[in-house]
């Protein structure tokens, strides 16, 4: 999780300790709010560590009830797809969610 609200984090954090079910959640900082630049470090760095792990981002994706919405929806989301598509021994799981308004 990168950390761009620090009250959104804690609440995430708080919910997570509930229902992460062991699994450690990280959470980068970024002074900026940039999102991308803090996941591409920190992947390029635990690639460093250990140059034979799996790094697996898993991704929330915003599908609109209209297709016109797509322009103001996911454009993080297509940057980090872009950024991560040749990227050697990293797994991208996209995750849907629904709007319906």
């Amino acid at each position: 999780m990168v950390d761009v609200n620090k009250e959104e984090t804690a609440l995430t954090e708080i919910q997570w300790a509930q229902w992460g079910c062991g699994v450690p959640l990280i959470v980068l900082p970024s002074p900026y709010r940039s999102v991308l630049g803090s996941i591409m470090d920190f992947i390029e760095e635990q690639q460093q560590k250990d140059p034979d792990c799996w790094i697996t981002v898993v991704l929330p994706e915003i599908l609109p009830a209209r297709w016109w919405q797509n322009i103001l929806h996911n454009q993080r989301a297509l940057m980090l797809k872009a950024s991560l598509l040749f990227k050697d021994r990293v797994v991208l799981t996209d995750v849907p969610f629904h709007l319906t308004k």
